[in-house]
């Protein structure tokens, strides 16, 4: 219990100080006097005074705020370093700040990963199947242009290279019954692996770690099922949440078995979300070393997880996913400790990917995220006026409301579903 709490006030501190700190330090540069620096909200736990600014930590760690002088309507005096003082670019320059940090983590996050761990690649050469004819259910790719594969990144760098036109064609060494063959293969030609039902991580206190499975145990049957691949694992056991499944596996050449009962987890498989199973294991792979590339990985990843999440709100705007696939601060606190228990490059990859939410949901044009101040601000503008304190008042108000409001109803959604 105490690394879920542990994790999660680590995740949302760093997502929090990063974004609050992208306010404060454009503010700082542009001549905005910082009157407060706060990381929570609610009462008042510790307070330090440095300078003009008053650092501050509340008691509800769900978000933070930077308070700027002249900010407010009501408290502007006519200062030069008032926030009502500056320029339109740079009023609209403090409120992407925030955004754009939570951004710029991200993209460090994801970039920082793959150079320090490596990039996760399938630890086998096997085909499972191919859209080319010359290989066969089984093949072993031994080398490809006279280079040894290791791994099935190997492979897959090797037919991707940018090096290598849509009409090349690389030879490929293929072990088949035991005896070696040549194949030519090319960009066009894909490639499905074998991926054998051997675990790699093995989550501590999960079902299959409490049933008594470890890393490099090969599963070869549930209950009456023979396993031939690592799909046919996963497919039987999300099918049967919360049923017990009699698990057999081989361990150093002594077969083994026990008894394991899969969580319930949710689910989005086809646009709906289903309730499926999970024992909590991964499956084994091999770190393989991408250099300087890390960088190019980085910003695709960072990009594809922007994209999906584009598309995850407008499937949900168009009503083809529910609004239960959302989740709240109750799920941050329980994914967080569910990550932390995978391993630290884990944690840190869920602080990217919220990073990313945070980036784009602060974006939306709607008062008081940034989206919606920056919104305000280019109204004023193109009115050639300022909006009266109390049309201010009235639209942050109401959109204060239905944020509390969104707020309680995805927390409803995240403890139904741990009740559930």
């Amino acid at each position: 219990m105490w690394l879920t709490f542990v994790s999660a006030a680590v995740v949302l501190g760093v997502l929090i100080i990063i974004h609050e700190f992208g306010h404060f330090i454009f503010a700082k540069c542009a001549g905005i006097r910082v009157e407060e620096f706060s990381m929570g909200f609610g009462p008042k736990l510790l307070q330090i005074k440095k300078g003009d600014t008053a650092y501050k930590l509340c008691l509800i760690p769900l978000g933070g705020y930077v308070k700027l002088a002249g900010a407010d309507p009501g408290e502007v005096k006519g200062e030069p370093y008032e926030f009502a003082a500056k320029s339109i670019m740079i009023k609209i320059g403090t409120y992407l700040t925030g955004p754009i940090f939570n951004y710029l983590l991200a993209l460090v996050v994801f970039i920082a990963l793959p150079l320090v761990y490596g990039i996760p690649s399938l630890g086998t050469r096997i085909i499972k199947s191919a859209s080319n004819t010359c290989l066969q259910y089984g093949d072993e790719i031994v080398s490809i242009n006279g280079k040894e594969v290791k791994v099935w990144g190997d492979i897959i760098n090797n037919l991707s290279a940018d090096s290598l036109s849509a009409t090349d064609s690389v030879n490929c060494i293929v072990r088949r019954t035991g005896e070696l063959q040549e194949v030519k293969l090319s960009k066009a030609d894909t490639l499905e692996p074998f991926i054998p039902a051997v675990l790699g991580k093995v989550v501590t206190g999960g079902p299959a770690y409490k049933a008594g499975l470890r890393e490099l145990d090969s599963v070869i049957q549930v209950n009456d099922a023979i396993i031939p691949d690592w799909d046919s694992l996963v497919s039987i056991v999300q099918h049967h949440p919360r049923q017990e499944l009699l698990i057999g596996w081989i361990r150093a050449g002594k077969f083994m078995d026990a008894k394991v009962v899969p969580v319930a987890e949710q689910g989005i498989i086809n646009d709906t979300i289903i309730e499926i199973g999970m024992i909590k294991v991964g499956m084994r792979t091999a770190k393989q070393s991408i250099g300087i590339a890390a960088v190019k990985d980085g910003a695709l990843r960072t990009t594809s997880i922007i994209a999906l999440t584009g598309s995850f709100f407008k499937k949900l705007l168009a009503r083809k996913i529910s609004t239960k696939a959302l989740g709240g601060p109750v799920a941050i606190v329980r994914v967080a400790g569910e990550q932390a228990r995978w391993g630290l490059e884990n944690l840190i990859m869920l602080i990217g990917f919220l990073s990313i939410q945070l980036f784009i949901f602060n974006l939306i044009p709607f008062p008081p995220l940034d989206g919606g101040q920056v919104l305000l601000i280019i109204i004023e503008k193109i009115k050639k006026s300022p909006i009266s304190e109390r049309t201010l008042r009235l639209v942050q108000n109401i959109g204060f409301a239905i944020l509390i409001l969104f707020a309680f109803y995805i927390t409803f959604n995240d403890i139904a579903q741990i009740v559930k």
